[in-house]
């Protein structure tokens, strides 16, 4: 499932795309564009900003951003009355406050991983970075089905062995057992 946020940029978002090796668009979870010629892609194991154009510092070509999701601490939208950034966050980038409206370093143009934000694609913006967040959590703490199972039987193995041997009553074993199978 592709998130659009920006309808009107689709081919824009295709080109751009195939540019940097995504063939199918509708791979991605998220395809949005910034302010400048900035550009988020995310599908289920990665993140990839791309910066085109004189205003991001690529007068020629373009400078791709690359982190898998193992990566990522996490991404935030910074939102002040008129203008704002998406940044990334990850071990060994150090993360300073930028400024929408300068042509030094610390505007998010130029940064690698952030991309410039006006009120137009701040709500999709705040949404991809709930959904990115999310998952990283998946990525990063892997949750399934068969290991809750696993360990439920476990832990009912070991209070069936307590109560064998009389350190919890039979009527305490048959509470944490309906508890455990969700009886």
């Amino acid at each position: 499932m592709t998130i659009y946020y920006q309808p009107a940029n689709l081919d824009e978002l295709r080109t751009v795309a195939k540019e940097v090796g995504i063939n199918d668009i509708n791979t991605q979870q998220i395809a949005l564009k910034g302010s400048y010629k900035e550009y988020l892609f995310a599908d289920t194991n990665q993140l990839i900003i791309v910066k085109n154009g004189f205003m991001t510092g690529h007068t020629f070509g373009s400078g791709v951003y690359r982190m898998p999701f193992t990566n990522i601490s996490g991404v935030r939208v910074d939102f002040h009355l008129l203008s704002g950034y998406f940044e990334v966050s990850a071990g060994g980038m150090q993360n300073s406050p930028k400024n929408y409206w300068s042509n030094d370093n610390d505007s998010p143009e130029k940064s690698p991983n952030t991309i410039s934000l006006t009120n137009g694609e701040k709500a999709g913006f705040v949404d991809a970075a709930n959904i990115i967040n999310n998952l990283i959590a998946q990525v990063k703490n892997p949750v399934s089905q068969t290991t809750s199972e696993t360990d439920s039987v476990t832990e009912l193995k070991r209070y069936k062995e307590l109560a064998d041997s009389g350190v919890i009553t039979k009527t305490e074993f048959e509470a944490k057992k309906k508890q455990l199978l969700g009886l």
